[in-house]
């Protein structure tokens, strides 16, 4: 799924997405994934990564879109 698609969602907005899977622009920023987890608390998020053993994921911050601000 296309990180602009995934931000486009409630379900996702102001929340930390760890992304599994990804695609990266010449930045080395995702640009694509599949969801794998998300969490308002990003120390939380991360511990639950560490018990899953998921060592490749990027977790990236979703803003809440303009209209809901």
């Amino acid at each position: 799924m296309a990180w602009e698609d995934i931000c486009s969602q409630s379900t996702w907005q102001g929340r930390w997405v760890a992304l599994d899977d990804c695609a990266y622009n010449e930045s080395g920023e995702a640009t694509a994934g599949l969801v794998v987890d998300y969490d308002d608390n990003l120390a939380e998020l991360c511990a639950r990564l560490s018990a899953e053993r998921r060592k490749r994921c990027s977790v990236m911050f979703c803003p809440r879109s303009e209209s809901a601000a």
